[in-house]
């Protein structure tokens, strides 16, 4: 029985004791210094007890101060002294961010031979305070070996740069934006100096010029701080809506001036309210009204540019040209114009015959128009129309006076709000009729407007908003015009193409004779493009250097054919890096995979660039973003030992303790329970109490059974 109080007593004893000198043990330092030591050469490089020699140190300041008042302080170098007396020597001050050295020391090496540690203490003065910095610089005392030890590859333990835009992305096209970015230092253990930022863009790129305030080098960035910097950004005048890609470069180093660089893919959303360009033959009129076959007439039209940019090199030539149907009597064949500022437009008259053998009717006059915009695109070959209203040999068997001629209604002129009709909108119609009678009045005129062209599921092309397609003038006197404006509604699933509105027309003169006549028109519809990527698959545990698949949709989901797809991935390293598609027809889903293999750590960001044309020739972008979480390099924590640029183990310290050191030559604490625990207070101290507990069991075993033999129990 006593035996059994006794072990309980010890086994609570022992866990006690282990919870108390558990708790006792202090928090890892992770407070990095003022100076650090950026290189320390000693000469000669192997020494001896007694041996004078040379330190030729730099130092740097990585604070965010200047220094001042600088000592070198050896009171604590064992075995190594100041030669003359004294334990001190004067350095050059140094600003924060600066290098100073290589200083020229000269000491006197006092200690045995083997490979030597020595620790020397900066004091010095940091924004009018007293402080101090202990680091540490290495001899090798061997007497035999000429051998330098070997230096670890510190270019691997880097900082993490990530580029991050805080509040709008949006840019005005023509303008000067200003974009707030974070820089983020995500490592946990590194801090990153000297931090550069420069544009990448490419020289077609939209972003035609970028600064960065502050324009100098940021000084220092902790691990898991940021900064914020601004970035103003001006976009091309020209550059199109949508989504683009602002490469941005970052210059930085380490705790031990290895230079490193991140590449970062900003998406800017660029808004451009201007229009581009865009020349159209409008308000066209003869003289006379109504053309007679074999007879000359002069057109009069405004070559109009309908965007809200200027266009350039304008040239309209007249095309199909033909004795049968209308022929220059005088002039050219082809209208050069220098430019037209946006909304502007010149007028001009061409002098014409219509051929002797027309029938009555209206007939297109057909024009190509070439024209540059101010960076120098051009547009080639667009081809546009103009109606002549011809009242030709079938009109009346023999010549009559003008009293008996037939009245007659043509459309003068239109315009399209606005002059390309998106499927699925609204637009206005604006029309201008006119009596071409010279001196009869018409009256009770009946309009209805018709389109050949319809829809299975939608119906008509255009339809009327808030009226029908039937519509009433009261009367149109001789020579003159009454204008109207018709709302019109697209439907969604009308192709890109011109289509043919016909009005016909029914009235009567003033005797109450009935007539009907037909006109026609071109409105011309376009389809909105509308590409889209879908949410890319990304696998989970990337590792840096090796390989990854990512793989992800692309949709046509609009209504017309796209032509020449490409796509680009941009920020990551990647098989295959562009592909081309080809067209795209209206539903086409395209499955693509990638083989992406990320050379950096922490969240790596790409970019999924996918560029088209339209039916209508305009170059669109679509971009889509995404995010790798690349596992960060795992750190070798065995070992001889990794001598950091103040002469502290970085890890595996060679004592076989597996302690993590960070550049100012403090204990990271890994969260781990490795061999360091096994070698460490804790666990020698439960050792010593548990094998004690263990011996006094076994002693107590032996007595107790020396005494029952005896006869004596306890």
């Amino acid at each position: 029985m006593w035996a059994k109080k006794t072990l309980s007593i010890l086994i609570a004893f022992t866990l006690a004791l282990a919870a108390q000198v558990w708790q006792a043990q202090p928090a890892a330092a992770a407070d990095l210094p003022d100076i650090i030591v950026a290189s320390a050469v000693v000469t000669p490089a192997n020494l001896s007890q007694g041996t004078d020699f040379t330190l030729q140190l730099s130092y740097k300041n990585v604070s965010s101060s200047d220094i001042t008042n600088v000592l070198l302080d050896f009171s604590d170098a064992v075995d190594v002294i100041v030669p003359g007396g004294g334990s001190t020597v004067s350095l050059a001050d140094v600003g924060h961010g600066v290098t100073a050295g290589p200083a020229s020391i000269s000491l006197k090496y006092v200690g045995s031979a083997g490979n030597d540690r020595i620790q020397i203490n900066f004091m010095y003065s940091k924004a009018g305070v007293a402080a101090e910095t202990t680091t540490y610089f290495y001899v090798n005392a061997s007497a035999t070996s000429t051998t330098t030890p070997s230096q670890p590859d510190t270019s691997k333990f880097k900082p993490m740069i990530q580029l991050t835009v805080l509040g709008s992305k949006s840019v005005n096209a023509g303008d000067s934006t200003d974009i707030t970015l974070q820089i983020q230092n995500v490592s946990s253990l590194y801090p990153a100096y000297n931090i550069s930022l420069e544009s990448a863009a490419a020289a077609d790129s939209p972003f035609t010029s970028v600064m960065f305030t502050p324009s100098a080098l940021i000084p220092v960035i902790m691990p898991g701080n940021s900064v914020v910097v601004r970035m103003t950004v001006n976009t091309d005048k020209f550059a199109a809506n949508g989504d683009n890609v602002l490469p941005v470069h970052l210059s930085f180093a380490n705790s031990w001036s290895d230079q490193a660089t991140s590449d970062a893919k900003v998406v800017l959303s660029i808004v451009n309210p201007n229009t581009p360009g865009r020349i159209a033959l409008v308000n066209s009129s003869t003289i006379p009204a109504q053309v007679k076959a074999g007879s000359g007439f002069a057109i009069t039209f405004v070559i109009s540019n309908n965007g809200t940019l200027p266009v350039e090199d304008i040239r309209v030539t007249l095309d199909s040209l033909s004795p049968d149907t209308f022929a220059l009597t005088s002039g050219s064949n082809c209208i050069m114009l220098d430019s037209l500022d946006g909304r502007n437009g010149a007028t001009v008259t061409l002098n014409m015959r219509a051929g002797a053998l027309m029938k009555t009717g209206s007939y297109p006059l057909s024009f190509k128009i070439d024209y540059s915009d101010e960076k120098g695109t051009k547009t080639t070959g667009d081809a546009q129309q103009l109606w002549i209203p011809v009242n030709g040999l079938d009109a009346a068997a023999a010549p009559v006076d003008d009293s008996k001629n037939v009245p007659r209604i043509i459309i003068r002129s239109y315009s399209l709000d606005p002059s390309l009709i998106k499927a699925g909108s609204q637009f206005k119609l604006g029309l201008e009729f006119m009596n071409t009678h010279i001196s009869k009045t018409i009256s009770n005129i009946k309009a209805t407007f018709t389109v050949a062209d319809s829809s299975s599921d939608t119906g008509n092309v255009f339809t009327p908003v808030g009226s029908s397609n039937t519509f009433y003038i009261d009367s149109i006197a001789p020579k003159k015009s009454v204008k109207r404006d018709i709302t019109l509604y697209t439907i969604p699933d009308a192709k890109s193409k011109t289509y043919t509105v016909t009005f016909s027309f029914e009235y009567q003169d003033a005797s109450g004779n009935p007539y009907k006549s037909d006109e026609i028109i071109g409105v011309p519809v376009s389809q909105p493009a509308r590409f889209e990527i879908g949410e890319p698959a990304i696998p989970a545990g990337v590792q840096a250097g090796q390989p990854a698949y990512i793989s992800f949709d692309m949709y046509n989901l609009g209504k017309d054919t796209l032509n020449n797809v490409k796509m680009q991935i941009e920020g990551i390293d990647s098989q295959p890096k562009s592909a081309y598609y080809g067209n795209f027809e209206p539903g086409h889903d395209e499955f693509v995979e990638l083989n992406v293999t990320p050379q950096e750590t922490g969240d790596i960001t790409g970019n999924i660039v996918v560029s088209y044309e339209t039916p209508s020739g305009e170059v669109n972008q679509t971009v889509k973003e995404f995010t790798l979480n690349v596992a960060e390099l795992p750190i070798n924590m065995g070992g001889e030992g990794i001598v950091g640029p103040d002469g502290k183990v970085i890890s595996g310290s060679g004592d076989g303790k597996g302690q993590l050191i960070g550049p100012d030559g403090n204990p990271i604490s890994t969260g781990g329970t490795g061999a360091g625990f096994f070698q460490g207070v804790v666990f020698k101290v439960i050792a010593a109490v548990v094998g004690l507990a263990v011996i006094l069991m076994i002693t107590l075993y032996f007595i107790r059974r020396s005494k029952k033999e005896k006869g004596i129990e306890f």
